[in-house]
């Protein structure tokens, strides 16, 4: 969840309003949800995986039990690429 709440901090105020209603929710309900450490909402999940072009992951914000919710994610094969960027590159395992 703070991977969220840093990503919200980060945009400005219009484009907090228009990342929340993209992910039919309100940034009132995902600050509280932060900060009460309450889970959110597996579509709403997905949503703000979308929405913030994966900025923020469905992992990231199910760390303990994203693999019972999107199971299909079990395939997705995770390496660190040695570069200087230090970025994860993600492909689908066949």
């Amino acid at each position: 969840m703070d991977k969220l709440l840093t990503y919200l901090n980060r945009l400005k105020k219009h484009q907090r309003r228009t990342f929340c209603e993209s992910c039919k929710t309100t940034e009132g309900y995902l600050r509280k949800a932060i900060s009460a450490k309450q889970p959110l909402r597996v579509p709403l999940c997905v949503a703000i995986e979308r929405e913030s072009k994966g900025a923020v992951t469905r992992i990231d914000l199910h760390p303990d039990d994203w693999i019972e919710n999107w199971p299909e994610l079990a395939f997705v094969c995770i390496y660190w690429q040695a570069s200087t960027s230090g970025t994860f590159v993600i492909r689908q395992e066949q």
